[in-house]
């Protein structure tokens, strides 16, 4: 792109960041819910980060939408989803919790559901999770034959494409190097269409998705038919055409701000940011530690009991077991086999209770419980290749009926296998029981936060096993 061009895209970019900085100033502080704005807000905390990525530091819409964007906001749409809900405004919302909330637990048990729910569009689900599964059928939809194109058809195509690129930062590894030429043939035929529909979005979505499968890809006859439409606000309409009418936020917001990212990968050409994460952290043993946190200010005036001291020490990695040993320095055979079943499978909680406490030489039962004494006093163990089938039936049929009692039985059960991909039954059922213990566990008794806690530290060790794993080591 020549140089006055170049500088002249930028500006109208500028004008257009503008126009959105001001409709978002106007918004009040922090947005309510129930704002008639608020979905154009969400959409605006989404497509923030990308342009802060292309231009190597945080952008000015960042800042912006952070002052009026709350984590409050965010937690209650994730609430939503948890409980059911698919709205686009909520869903819009979780996943602008990204930029302003990526570290609290409700929000990614939301991410998790939200990547869990196949009824949902494949780009959403794939923003969410680098499950293997959603990368085949990704590749099939971005390489099949276009034979009908329309609006919707490049929306849900380009969404999917900026998601396997990360919108710029990484480059998808396809199983074969001729799917690149299907998907760059495919969006030249798209562009071809947008233009000739005088689509503003599909233009700028299929100019964007251009730009990423081929770097050097000129765009220039994109970016003229763009920059030719801004209104005098700095806004860009859905339809290619002269106007002089001032937008209202809700209805300029999204051609916009697609306008903005074909622009912005147009005159900076590559990503310079850190890449945006798609699989959120560890929700399950982000609950947890909140569990353990308010179940330590209960026993901060109180001395943990051995099995209290034993669920501390395994959901927080610290040594609870040592301030306590002397009033338990020989174990009984009971006492034994309870701490074996609560630390079973995790080393470092089992590493306290050997070097603090006299193990007896025999612990008595058969089955599951001499394989957790054994697994407690360092005797070697098989665990089992995956669950059997009958168990993982009984316990997607536990999770379908609601009954958190055989639930959690199962999920003993099932700490003896190999872990392997469960139902969504189990998986929506594990995020329920998750979702209610860092809900109450502010007001919870000693006695109700210490169940949740031994609960959601096995759930972990479950569905989480690869951190326990490096936290070992």
């Amino acid at each position: 792109m020549q140089d006055v061009l170049n500088q002249l895209v930028r500006s109208l970019s500028l004008r257009g960041l503008e126009w959105l900085r001001q409709r978002i100033m106007d918004l009040p502080a922090p947005c309510p819910a129930d704002h008639p704005d608020i979905g154009a807000l969400a959409f605006a905390g989404r497509v923030a980060p990308i342009l802060s990525g292309y231009y190597g530091r945080i952008s000015p819409l960042e800042v912006i939408v952070l002052r009026r964007l709350s984590s409050e906001l965010v937690q209650g749409a994730a609430l939503r989803v948890l409980e059911g809900e698919r709205d686009q405004v909520t869903l819009d919302l979780v996943l602008a919790g990204r930029m302003v909330t990526p570290a609290d637990p409700l929000w990614q048990l939301a991410c998790e559901a939200i990547a869990d729910d196949s009824t949902l569009p494949l780009a959403t689900r794939l923003s969410l999770s680098d499950e293997a599964d959603l990368w085949v059928i990704a590749e099939r939809a971005v390489t099949m034959p276009t034979h009908h194109i329309d609006a919707d058809y490049i929306t849900a195509t380009t969404q999917l494409l900026m998601q396997m690129y990360q919108h710029g930062a990484s480059r998808p590894r396809l199983s074969h190097p001729s799917a690149f030429n299907t998907i760059f043939a495919n969006l030249q035929r798209m562009a071809t269409w947008a233009v000739r529909n005088k689509c503003t979005r599909s233009i700028a979505r299929a100019a964007f998705c251009l730009r990423l499968v081929d770097p050097e890809h000129d765009l220039d006859e994109y970016v003229a038919e763009l920059i030719q439409i801004q209104r005098p606000d700095g806004s860009f309409p859905a339809r290619l055409g002269f106007s002089t009418v001032d937008q209202d936020f809700g209805t300029g917001v999204v051609p916009t701000l697609l306008v903005a990212m074909a622009l912005h990968s147009a005159t900076c050409r590559r990503w310079k940011g850190p890449a945006l994460r798609s699989a959120p952290d560890n929700p399950m043993r982000g609950v947890a530690k909140h569990c353990a946190d308010m179940a330590a200010k209960i026993l901060a005036d109180n001395t943990p009991t051995l099995s209290e001291a034993a669920l501390m020490t395994r959901a927080t990695g610290r040594d609870w077991i040592g301030p306590i040993s002397a009033n338990h320095s020989s174990l009984t055979q009971r006492q034994s086999q309870e701490l074996a079943g609560l630390c079973f499978r995790d080393p470092i909680s089992a590493r306290h209770i050997r070097t603090h406490l006299r193990l007896p030489d025999i612990i008595p039962g058969r089955g599951r419980c001499r394989v957790e004494g054994d697994w407690l006093r360092g005797k070697p163990v098989t665990i089992g290749d995956p669950e059997p089938k009958a168990l993982l039936a009984l316990w997607n049929r536990a999770a379908m009926m609601g009954d958190q009692a055989a639930f959690m039985r199962c999920a003993r059960i099932a700490l003896h296998f190999q872990p392997q991909r469960t139902t969504p039954q189990i998986r929506a059922m594990a995020r329920q029981i998750a979702t209610t213990a860092l809900l109450l566990c502010d007001k919870a008794t000693r006695d109700q936060i210490m169940q949740s806690l031994e609960q959601i530290t096995l759930l972990a060790q479950l569905f989480e096993p690869r951190q326990q794993l490096e936290a070992a080591a």
